[in-house]
């Protein structure tokens, strides 16, 4: 019976952990979420080495919990792929992390973009006086566009990997604009003035929700380590109080339930509180 309800919470976890990728930071492009995500922290290519070393890590730890916590096999598993499901999330908020820094800055880079085209500047001096002035992956990635621009490519080919990667309805806002300044024609920098307001708006009420609902954030993290800090506590109380739970044959495993629960609770949380403006 314990071991379905393992069976049945790895499933879980599991599950949200797709669901939550699928819908990475309001993606809803057709590329592997891991794959972009390891592209927005610059590693462009060797995805599959680095699928290779987090599941050699995630193998190493099996062996590791089995030999010193005498799990048997299938809690050693669990244990590897709860192991290998954490490293996959770490790459994930590492990337949404980057996503929201990129879309912060975003207004100030809009603002630049005015003022030189209101200066005489073209539009492709713009972005380039962005590029050089915007410090961090945001200024990589202006760069990164006004090389593609400078080596002939297209505007929708140039901005393309903005979409692709940072596909956030602020950042899609900021394409179309450039898009429609290069297809169209026009005064850029009156483009910018149409939609710095809106993109301002947006971001202010996305950071006035993230605050509401950063109490409910850290009270989920308050609790979920709470019992790691009460463990030691008790220890020194009753140094046989925990001894049950090592000593019985099923201590390890209601242990890594509770584990695998936590980490369930974890990816619920996330999506709980994922604010999506």
């Amino acid at each position: 019976m314990l071991d379905l309800l393992l069976a049945g919470a790895l499933l879980a976890s599991i599950i949200s952990l797709t669901r939550y990728s699928k819908r990475f930071h309001g993606l809803s492009l057709p590329v592997n979420p891991l794959s972009r995500s390891l592209r927005i922290l610059g590693m462009e290519t060797g995805h599959y080495l680095i699928l290779a070393i987090l599941v050699f890590v995630a193998t190493s730890a099996v062996f590791i919990v089995q030999e010193l916590l005498g799990l048997g096999l299938p809690g050693a598993l669990m244990t590897g792929v709860a192991i290998f499901t954490g490293l996959i999330v770490v790459v994930y908020l590492l990337a949404s992390q980057r996503v929201r820094k990129l879309e912060a800055a975003l207004p100030e880079a809009i603002e630049l973009i005015r003022a030189t085209s209101r200066s005489g500047g073209t539009a492709q001096s713009s972005i380039a006086a962005v590029a050089q002035s915007t410090e961090g992956n945001p200024g990589k990635e202006f760069k990164w566009l006004v090389q593609a621009l400078q080596h002939g490519a297209s505007i929708e080919q140039a901005t393309a990997r903005l979409q692709e990667l940072y596909g956030t309805p602020v950042m899609n806002l900021f394409v179309q604009a450039l898009i429609t300044k290069w297809q169209v024609g026009g005064n850029l920098g009156e483009l910018m003035d149409s939609i710095q307001k809106l993109i301002r708006t947006r971001l202010k009420l996305k950071l006035q929700a993230q605050g509401r609902l950063s109490g409910a954030r850290f009270s989920g993290i308050f609790v979920g380590v709470l019992p790691y800090t009460l463990i030691p506590f008790f220890l020194t109380r009753d140094p046989a109080w925990f001894e049950i739970l090592l000593t019985d044959p099923r201590g390890p495993d209601l242990l890594l339930l509770a584990f695998v629960l936590q980490v369930v609770a974890l990816f619920w949380l996330l999506r709980v509180l994922r604010v999506q403006l």
